[in-house]
């Protein structure tokens, strides 16, 4: 879904720069787990892959891409989105994140963008966070766990309540491996 829109001001920028995939695109979802509600994300990019693969996730996640520019080797999108799609790129980080070292960058950075997800008003952003920081099996997370499962009883429409959610991750993150 692509709308073209003139004199467009980011207010997050995303360097993906000499990157290949799948860095661009996980950057992409981290950039908008912590994007606000109304950012306007520009990522930029050289992979030629990327440019193809980020506007396809950017759609299958329902969000409005408002730019594409594209010349000789480096590339821009730029794009909006709801708190419903930092929900699912919370789910989707997860999923990606669940096999991966504990100790690399790219894990700690995510594990960090999760842990502010749980902390979110909106209730799906938590709810997908949640679901996320027990794939990963993120023992920073289980002091905020602790919180959700103590105060947090918000059912989410379709699924079942935070709280239910939280016992479910800390159970998997206390898992012996």
């Amino acid at each position: 879904m692509e709308v073209i829109v003139k004199n467009i001001k980011p207010t997050l920028t995303i360097d993906c720069i000499n990157e290949n995939c799948p860095m661009p695109l996980i950057k992409t979802r981290e950039a908008v787990m912590k994007a606000k509600n109304g950012d306007i994300i520009e990522v930029i990019g050289t992979h030629p892959d990327s440019y193809v693969e980020i506007p396809m996730a950017l759609d299958a996640l329902g969000i409005k891409i408002l730019k594409r520019i594209k010349d000789d080797n480096k590339w821009n999108i730029i794009f909006n989105e709801k708190p419903n799609v930092r929900g699912q790129c919370a789910e989707g980080l997860g999923i990606i994140l669940s096999d991966k070292n504990k100790k690399s960058t790219i894990y700690k950075k995510i594990d960090k963008a999760l842990i502010t997800g749980l902390k979110y008003k909106n209730k799906e952003i938590r709810f997908w966070s949640i679901f996320a920081v027990g794939t990963i099996k993120s023992k920073e997370a289980i002091p905020y766990l602790k919180k959700i499962i103590k105060y947090d009883h918000t059912r989410l429409k379709g699924w079942w309540s935070l709280k239910k959610e939280a016992v479910e991750a800390l159970n998997i993150i206390s898992e012996k491996e």
